[in-house]
Parts: structure tokens; sequence; C-alpha cells
């Protein structure tokens, strides 16, 4: 009975040798891929890839610090303002659909559109929807129409 737990036991730690050594490569092809630059080819969640999130700064086309230039950033916006135009009162999620690029890439354009009055919004936060600005079915923007309260809970002094 002795001779077969030892045998048990060196085919385990057999077992526990071969996949430590597995790992290791494994982790040293990844780092590796990581310093050439391969991390986006590799499948690793280095060089800014997240798991499921599409593709990465660098896979865009952008450089690595992920940085966008004043061109793509007009590009994207006058993509926003030409789909917002055909398809009035989408939000933001609707809109990185049909054009194809995640949600957090359109959020500096919209916001440019916004500030310049191409767009106008209606509703808040996640249920934001817009509209081009000067269109007839356009409503004015939502924001910045609120009333600030006063220190005294809006009552007045009689």
């Amino acid at each position: 009975m002795a001779d077969i737990d030892k045998q048990i036991r060196d085919r385990i730690n057999s077992f526990v040798y071969e996949l430590t050594e597995l790992v290791r490569r494994s982790a040293l092809d990844t780092i590796s891929d990581a310093l050439r630059g391969n991390a986006a080819a590799s499948g690793g969640k280095l060089g800014g890839q997240r798991a499921g999130r599409g593709k990465s700064g660098a896979a865009l086309g952008r450089s690595r610090g992920g940085k966008r230039s004043a061109d793509e950033i007009e590009a994207m916006a006058t993509n926003v303002v030409a789909h917002v135009k055909a398809n009035p009162g989408q939000g933001v999620e609707q809109i990185s659909q049909a054009l194809g690029v995640p949600s957090r890439d359109l959020t500096l354009p919209i916001r440019k559109l916004v500030g310049s009055a191409k767009l106008n919004t209606q509703g808040h936060k996640r249920a934001t929807k817009y509209f081009v600005a000067g269109e007839a079915s356009s409503p004015r923007s939502a924001r910045g129409k609120k009333k600030k309260a006063s220190k005294r809970g809006g009552r007045r002094a009689r």
C-alpha cells in the first residue's frame, strides 16, 4: 500500500511541476510580447486594452497615450451630427451602435457639439437624447435651465 501512495504522490508532484512550468512560460511570453509592443496581438490586458471592451487606443490608430487628434474629434463630431440629423432623439448608446464606435469615444465630440450649440439635449444623464440645433423637432436644451435655490431654502423674508 505504501508503494502505491508513493507512486500517486510522485505523479501528482510531476503534474504540478509541469503545470508550473507551463504557467511560467506563458507569463514570460506575455511579458516579452508586451515589451515588444504586441500586447494586443497576444490578447493580454496590457497596453490599455481591457478584455471584452473593444479596440484599444493603439488598435484605433492612436498614439500610445490614447489621445485623439483634433481632426479625429472633428470627424467624429461631423459623423455624430449627420447621424443625429437623420435620427433625432437617440441616446449615446444608440448613436455609438449605429456609428460602430464605443460610447466612450463619443463623449468628447458630443460635449463639444452641445457646448457650441450644434446639438440640443433633452433629459439627463443616461436618459439624455440628442437633437440637431435649429431643426423643427429640436427641443431647447434642458441643460442650464434650472433655477438656483437661495441659501434660505427658496423662502423670502417678509
